[in-house]
């Protein structure tokens, strides 16, 4: 069959496509710009055309595929539509991929790439042969997906527009429940009958690894019908974390289990990665999959790109996903504890001017225990004109100074990287967003290199 991939270097669809190819599927598509996940796919045999124009669906297509970011009025949906071809949502696809093996589904509002990640490692090393769709790429197998022919498939499973309901797992891990897409949910109660009606799908022979502090969560878990395990730092989680300890190598702690105590290194740093790989440590005791080989996998794992991303030791430079206020507080606790000494610059580029606006204050928060913020523009994405009425970079800058920290905005990215080097060169340097901020990044550390 022909499958045609509007957006296909995207971090959720390119893995696809990646997959169908190597089931042997014909695979076409289209994308803004030639990305290095564009390039891998033509290289491997798809055909991609940069831009979107009607001229790119092929004639003989069965299969058009697209996501909630690609408008009706694209010119290639447009086409399919009139051609009355079949049109389907990325999530109906890995629905429907994953139902014909033994699915693990990771949700939650953060964390989810680096779980993904490191499950997908530990059932690798375990030889257990999965597949696997990630939303980055796992640094340790320098890829965002896996082809294997085991009896596992691993994808993350996101909430927004309710896509993860598209997915009737073997097992989920949600490693947390909080307000974001408020462009589309109404409420946290709304995000939180999605999830409930998520976990209900879940097959009654499968598995629940679920935060176990959350009242949130623990309601959640209510309406699952398989086996439910909490995971956290309370006493009256199933799998208890303890003795956290993370610098700039990585994180060590112990996991409790049935009076039984594991001691974990894993190879990234910060207490909510210990979590994340504590939720990954329980699923693997549901496979029964060995605790060494586990363990090991933790140790040699070196994260997900642009989740804590080392783009640089000098000067040191990191790059970040983090677009939601509690992610933004994770990462720089990482960072504290990694570098205790250092001061740090972060360069936050604002996700969507919706989010920007809902979030304002917990934003100004977050990011008030910064030695250092620079705020570029707003990223603009699924934002209507009155989102954009709404807020501005500058206005984001005064609420983090009327909190107490010290923010400036700079539009201008190249103004910005030679801001940052000159201003805080002996510092660390993190930029964070889900957008196009991680161009600062590497333009830093071009720079610097240039200048040797």
């Amino acid at each position: 069959m022909n499958y045609h991939f509007i957006g296909i270097g995207g971090s959720g669809m390119s893995p696809l496509a990646n997959i169908m190819l190597d089931r042997g599927e014909r695979v076409t598509g289209s994308d803004m710009e030639e990305s290095g996940n564009v390039r891998k796919l033509k290289d491997k045999g798809a055909t991609v055309f940069i831009g979107h124009s009607k001229e790119n669906l092929p004639q003989d297509v069965d299969v058009v595929v697209v996501t909630p970011a690609i408008p009706a009025s694209n010119p290639e949906l447009e086409k399919a539509k009139k051609l009355n071809k079949k049109v389907i949502q990325r999530s109906e696809l890995l629905g429907n991929l994953m139902a014909l093996k033994k699915g693990i589904a990771i949700s939650g509002t953060h964390g989810k790439t680096t779980t993904s990640s490191l499950i997908a490692l530990v059932l690798k090393r375990a030889d257990l042969d999965p597949i696997a769709v990630v939303g980055g790429e796992i640094q340790s197998l320098n890829t965002s997906y896996l082809s294997g022919e085991g009896d596992y498939f691993v994808a993350e499973a996101c909430e927004y527009n309710r896509s993860f309901l598209d997915i009737k797992p073997f097992g989920a891990i949600i490693t947390n429940v909080e307000a974001d897409h408020l462009d589309y949910f109404k409420d946290l109660g709304d995000i939180i009958e999605a999830f409930s009606s998520f976990v209900g799908q879940i097959q009654k022979d499968g598995f629940l690894v679920i935060n176990g502090d959350s009242e949130v969560c623990r309601h959640i878990a209510e309406r699952a019908k398989c086996q439910v395990f909490f995971v956290g730092f309370g006493i009256s989680n199933d799998y208890k974390l303890g003795n956290v300890k993370s610098d700039n190598k990585g994180v060590k702690f112990n996991i409790n289990h049935d009076a039984e105590s594991s001691d974990i290194q894993l190879g990234v740093s910060g207490k909510h990665n210990a979590f994340n790989a504590a939720t990954v440590f329980a699923a693997s005791k549901f496979l029964n999959i060995n605790v060494e080989s586990v363990k090991s996998a933790f140790k040699d794992f070196k994260g997900a790109k642009r989740r804590l991303d080392k783009i640089s030791d000098n000067p040191v430079v990191y790059d970040d996903y983090g677009h939601h206020p509690t992610e933004i507080e994770a990462t720089i606790s990482a960072l504290r504890e990694m570098y205790p000494n250092k001061k740090i610059c972060c360069i936050f580029q604002p996700h969507q001017f919706s989010r920007t606006a809902l979030l304002i204050k917990e934003f100004s928060k977050a990011l008030r225990a910064v030695d250092r913020v620079i705020i570029p523009n707003i990223y603009e994405s699924r934002d209507s004109e009155k989102d954009k009425n709404k807020v501005s970079a500058s206005m984001l800058v005064d609420a983090i100074n009327n909190e107490g920290g010290n923010a400036e905005h700079i539009e201008d990215f190249d103004k910005i990287i030679d801001d940052a080097i000159l201003n805080n060169r002996n510092d660390v340097i993190v930029t964070m967003g889900a957008g196009d901020v991680w161009k600062i990044a590497k333009g830093i550390k071009e720079s610097i290199n240039e200048k040797k």
